[in-house]
């Protein structure tokens, strides 16, 4: 057998042929590895030896200490020895009080870090820093700066920094890009997302991956190359789609141990991103529509045997009325949570149900047209004989307007309406016996002298909160004062939340230290009351809510996310929202978005709201000291 033909490898990418031999040239000359001082260079000045040995000392007993308390003063007190010393400055940068402190020294560390790296490496790896082992400890602070820029709310600066990174590696073995068009959509610059993907056109990571179809149908609309890219992303991860669409619950996970392809890697996804398809016009819609067309639909069993069945049945002169509603409820089917269908065929002249039945999607008009048949040829009520109606009354659906093509065979008159009242009580009454288990939750709707229009305001207060989105411009766990004169004299308490991804809205206490007790982790829950303004999926709302929503048309920004209203007694038991706090919600959904444009982080100036339909009711929000870390 021949040998087969040595290949030769090809030099990363950016590394001349000349930047290989001159560093092979330092070697024979007798000199380290780049980034090591020459054997004849004179070496810096070090600290005597008995300020080393304090230093040395005050770091360890700042590591040791595993307390940022501790910690703090003892690398204050080792800072003052050696400014430039870089373990200080990496431990101070992640235990110092405030944001801005940490900030401030994350920057010096970067600057530290900066002047570790001779000036011929940057020469030489030109765009390839990360090939530099002595250059990757830089690369790790400034994307640490870079981060850091973003929670103090420092979006250009950070953008800037993530840019420079990948300037400095642009094979980005760090993953700044995955960070990177996230914050592009954050602020809603797609241009600049899509100028990011074209760096990394096959690029295997989920975010992009998901990211590019969002992008692309923002760009083009239901385009076939925009579907073509959404085909692409299912295959590289089958559990997005049911996340993205709420038919899965999104959960935390460890973002360190993550499985290319399986259901963390979709679960940090979705975390990160599901709010930007929410955000995005039709974006959901599309998805939803897409992932239907991708399995066959049944087509309508209708031949000519079956026509001449359901013509020797008699018919009678009396008509049916075919109706079918979404139910107000979350039901598991396998893995997935669903909102089923309830289908009922009703006899007009008797109101008995012909037909019923729980449907897991909206039916199609195969379905339609197959329980018709059905509940013609054997009614659900055994007193009702085989028969044909003589009329059919439906909603204006596009169904059921197919449907009318299909019965004018057999003789039976499709009547259109608008609307179907007379059916409201019916499907209430089944609605109230398959939800009796969840009907005991407590529902919005239920708060006392709430009327229909305080509520409709309210749900369009809270659209309006999540579409502007006002936590990506707060730092996470900054509380603020609220004072709302016309309910109570003191003050409420309150952080916005959103900043992790995992849950929006708003919280609501009514005590001052019970913020502060809840983040410095001193379990009060047995003894405080709080409230809060959360988007949840239908399966944590009340059904009775759910049925109001969608009955007045009420807005919310997507099916998988309605505002939901919450207020825990003391030892964790949910209970019904009052009027004060209702009240307090739906104005602070109005004030909280305007408080985060108008006032920066450290302005301690108050922000007066007031309802322009009652002036009477005002709220004034005020930013409050920043809340440790610890």
């Amino acid at each position: 057998m021949a040998k087969r033909k040595p290949t030769g490898k090809s030099l990363p990418e950016g590394v001349s042929p000349e930047a290989l031999m001159q560093m092979m040239e330092h070697m024979l000359a007798g000199m380290d590895m780049p980034g090591m001082p020459p054997p004849r260079q004179k070496l810096p000045k070090q600290p005597n030896r008995k300020k080393l040995s304090k230093l040395d000392q005050l770091l360890d007993d700042a590591y040791d200490s595993r307390s940022p308390e501790v910690a703090y003063p003892l690398l204050l007190e080792a800072y003052k020895i050696d400014p430039d010393n870089l373990d200080a400055l990496c431990m101070l940068s992640d235990v110092a009080p405030g944001l801005l402190e940490r900030l401030h020294y994350k920057q010096l560390e970067v600057e530290a870090e900066r002047k570790t790296i001779p000036d011929r490496i940057w020469n030489m790896l030109e765009g390839q820093l990360w090939l530099e082992h002595n250059a990757r400890p830089y690369l790790v602070a400034l994307w640490e700066l870079a981060q850091l820029q973003w929670e103090c709310n420092q979006f250009q600066e950070a953008i800037d920094t993530a840019q420079q990174i990948l300037t400095l590696n642009k094979n980005d073995n760090q993953g700044v890009r995955e960070v990177l068009i996230k914050w592009f959509f954050d602020m809603r610059r797609f241009d600049d997302a899509h100028e990011l993907m074209q760096q990394f056109p096959e690029d295997g990571l989920l975010a992009l991956h998901f990211t590019r179809p969002l992008l692309a149908f923002h760009r083009h609309g239901d385009a076939p190359h925009v579907r073509q890219l959404l085909k692409m992303a299912k295959k590289s991860n089958k559990h997005v789609v049911p996340l993205l669409l709420g038919e899965e619950i999104v959960r935390e996970v460890n973002a360190r141990s993550i499985e290319v392809g399986g259901k963390d890697e979709a679960h940090l996804y979705a975390l990160a991103f599901r709010v930007h398809w929410v955000n995005m016009p039709g974006a959901l819609d599309w998805l939803r529509e897409q992932s239907r067309t991708s399995t066959k639909i049944a087509e309508p069993v209708w031949d000519d045997a079956l026509i001449e069945q359901l013509k020797d049945l008699p018919q009678e002169k009396t008509g049916w009325i075919l109706e079918y509603r979404q139910l107000p409820q979350m039901m598991k089917k396998g893995k997935k949570f669903i909102m089923p269908w309830l289908l009922l065929i009703i006899h007009t002249e008797t109101g008995m149900i012909v037909a019923n039945e729980l449907l897991s999607e909206e039916p199609t008009v195969a379905v339609l047209l197959k329980r018709m048949t059905d509940a013609m040829k054997k009614p659900l009520v055994s007193r009702l004989q085989p028969h044909r109606p003589e009329g059919l009354v439906v909603l204006r659906r596009e169904a059921n307007m197919l449907l009318g093509q299909y019965l004018k065979q057999v003789n039976v008159e499709v009547v259109v309406h608008d609307t179907i009242e007379i059916l409201d009580e019916t499907f209430d009454d089944m609605i109230a016996s398959l939800c009796q288990e969840e009907v005991s939750m407590p529902a919005l709707v239920q708060v006392k002298d709430v009327t229909t229009e305080e509520l409709e305001l309210f749900y369009q207060r809270a659209t309006d909160f999540f579409r502007q989105a006002p936590w990506l411009r707060t730092v996470h766990e900054r509380q603020i004062r609220v004072e709302c004169p016309h309910l109570r004299a003191a003050p409420y308490y309150s952080t916005i939340m959103g900043r992790l991804g995992v849950t929006f809205g708003f919280s609501i206490y009514f005590q001052e230290n019970a913020l502060r007790d809840t983040y410095a982790g001193i379990s009060n829950h047995q003894l405080i009351d709080c409230g809060s303004m959360r988007f949840d999926s239908a399966f944590e709302l009340s059904p009775l809510d759910l049925l109001n929503i969608e009955k007045n048309h009420f807005a919310y920004p997507a099916r998988e996310l309605y505002p939901n209203l919450m207020l825990v007694k003391a030892g964790f038991e949910l209970a019904q929202p009052t009027r004060e706090v209702f009240e307090l919600a739906s104005l602070m959904c109005a004030a909280l978005p305007q408080l985060v444009a108008q006032r920066k982080l450290n302005d301690p100036t108050p922000f007066e709201y007031f309802d322009e339909a009652a002036p009477e009711k005002t709220i004034r929000l005020t930013w409050n000291q920043e809340v440790p870390p610890w």
